[in-house]
């Protein structure tokens, strides 16, 4: 009956707030140890939650060190961002150089006066070719290729003209040479390769002194000025 009375009067509404003697007093009569132990919390004054939240320095350091990490971590993000943008735009501007347009070498033409007063001494040299011309006994101008030592004792004849040599000129793979003859002068014109076919394919009054090539241009000099400009065009000649 004493168990039954107990009982209803600990189901009936909230107790009253206990103080430190009464805690201690309920301590002595528990009967039960974790019922002994909430008194006595009780009696300090600190619930148990309460107090293992204030006893616990070690989850106080845990959060610190979540919280370092994580920034930490953030601070790493934002670095390689950054470094991964300025990357990409170095690249980006290493690949938007401009890109060189200059002609290769093959289109490139040249000419050469010859030297009056020795014919033999004046060469053309244009590219790993080097091209010559010679006067015979007979007065005929002979212009020819030499092999890549220069030894004109090995040479391939190109042009053979009767005529006082004036200057020569190579565009587009093709080999000029200019002459004076008694009615003015004459240019002639074949293609770098043996047993090529020699053609004049010009022709004019006047005396040639000087032989210019600007592109696939030839002009030849006149004691007087230009006495013409030639195109030296493949297709042309």
């Amino acid at each position: 009956m004493t168990d039954m009375q107990r009982t209803s009067r600990d189901t009936q509404a909230p107790r009253r707030p206990v103080n430190a003697a009464e805690a201690a007093h309920r301590a002595a009569r528990a009967r039960s140890r974790d019922e002994e132990e909430s008194y006595r919390r009780q009696a300090m004054g600190t619930s148990a939650s309460r107090a293992a939240r204030r006893g616990d320095p070690a989850r106080a350091g845990r959060a610190i060190s979540i919280a370092a990490v994580v920034a930490g971590a953030l601070l790493a993000a934002i670095a390689f961002f950054v470094l991964g943008r300025a990357v990409l735009g170095a690249l980006l501007y290493s690949d938007e150089t401009p890109v060189s347009t200059s002609k290769p070498a093959e289109t490139d033409a040249l000419a050469v006066t010859v030297d009056p007063d020795d014919a033999s001494a004046s060469t053309l040299d244009v590219y790993d070719r080097s091209f010559g011309v010679s006067v015979d006994d007979e007065g005929t101008a002979r212009f020819y290729r030499m092999d890549a030592a220069g030894d004109a004792a090995d040479a391939t004849e190109l042009i053979a003209v009767s005529g006082e040599p004036v200057g020569m000129a190579y565009a587009g793979g093709m080999f000029f040479a200019v002459v004076n003859v008694d009615e003015g002068y004459e240019v002639w014109a074949c293609s770098d390769s043996q047993g090529a076919l020699a053609t004049c394919v010009a022709s004019g009054s006047g005396r040639v002194v000087a032989v210019e090539l600007e592109q696939d241009v030839l002009t030849l000099e006149g004691e007087q000025g230009v006495l013409v400009s030639l195109s030296l065009d493949g297709d042309d000649a």
